[in-house]
């Protein structure tokens, strides 16, 4: 709620520099611990998939198009909420790895 009151609280050509100085600190530490989780995930992501048996000359940078065309194919990553039978289901799948 402090995000919305402190908006609520501000107002014309100061609310940004307002918001700013009441929530930055917390806004910096809140990107911080998002950069660290991210960092968890994709090394979690290297160590399960075997990424130290990946030789050197099998990486390469993609193209922001190629990444593109990966993220907007509806099953690249399917998203469920927890609730969802075909959530539990997707965790039962056999993987095959790549």
């Amino acid at each position: 709620m402090d995000i919305i009151n402190t908006f609520d609280q501000g107002g014309g050509r100061q609310l940004l520099q307002n918001m700013w100085s009441v929530l930055g600190e917390r806004t910096v530490t809140c990107i911080a611990e998002g950069c660290k989780c991210m960092a968890a995930v994709w090394a979690s992501a290297w160590e399960e998939g075997g990424g130290e048996n990946i030789p050197d000359s099998a990486l390469a940078a993609l193209t922001q198009e190629v990444l593109q065309a990966l993220y907007n194919q509806k099953d690249f990553v399917a998203s469920f909420r927890l609730v969802d039978p075909q959530f539990a289901a997707s965790l039962q799948e056999e993987r095959v790895p790549a």
